[in-house]
């Protein structure tokens, strides 16, 4: 966690793997333990990760941070938008790819981008990447994954989205491809990932084996994202300049 004073920022997200395993109990706790301090001065909101949901930990999910009742203004309990001021985070349900993106969650995303005011900001975030550098796992390829490229980012372009942010791959990285930046942060807690064996076409930098999370300001101007270790220092920054 960083050691910044929390009176610096106006929310903290946690785009999914909470914790290991979704169904024990006694990792939610202490999830929610090392994550109190920080939230009781800071306004949280957490996506679900694969590893949330893991041996039915949907609903530990559900109970723990969006229970029944708790309203959400644009859409519903796994995905959902915020609004602050010209700044529109919308936060997708996606688990390890486009498997759980549904055609009732694809309508919804759609109906909200083509809401959004073009001189406004889009954020976009989820926790499986769209474009990532990675390497084989058992088997698997863990970047670039062909059903997020064919699913996901032809929308992600044809709305001009300004910002896409996600996790999944456990380590730092920004990318950029056809007018869409993204960022992977995936090393705020959990095993960091091996140097990547394969260099994502879209990667503009690349950070591995190294804690840290992402720091965003949206001015009227620009978005700047600034990838910073866990006491604050800064490891790299962007400027993400109007695209519409």
């Amino acid at each position: 966690m960083s050691r910044l004073p929390p009176q610096q920022f106006h929310a903290f997200f946690v785009v999914g793997d909470l914790v290991n395993m979704g169904s024990t109990n006694g990792d939610w706790q202490s999830a929610l333990e090392t994550l109190a301090p920080f939230t009781c001065q800071v306004p949280f909101r957490p996506l679900m990760g694969n590893h949330d949901a893991l041996i039915n930990g949907v609903p530990h999910y559900l109970a723990y941070f969006y229970p029944e009742g708790m309203e959400t203004r644009y859409g519903t309990r796994l995905y959902y938008r915020i609004d602050a001021g010209r700044v529109h985070l919308l936060l997708l349900y996606l688990l390890w790819g486009a498997e759980t993106f549904s055609a009732e969650q694809r309508a919804w995303f759609v109906k909200q981008l083509e809401s959004i005011p073009p001189e406004d900001w889009t954020i976009v975030m989820m926790h499986p990447m769209v474009y990532a550098s990675g390497s084989v796992f058992h088997g698997h390829a863990w970047y670039d994954p062909p059903e997020m490229l064919q699913q996901i980012a032809p929308l992600l372009e044809k709305y001009r989205v300004d910002l896409v942010i996600s996790g999944h791959n456990h380590h730092l990285e920004f990318l950029q491809r056809n007018g869409v930046s993204y960022a992977i942060v995936g090393g705020l807690g959990g095993k960091l990932d091996p140097e990547a064996t394969y260099r994502s076409p879209a990667s503009v930098w690349y950070l591995p084996k190294q804690y840290g999370f992402l720091d965003v300001t949206a001015r009227a101007e620009a978005l700047q994202v600034v990838f910073r270790d866990p006491n604050g220092q800064e490891l790299q920054a962007f400027r993400i300049g109007r695209t519409r």
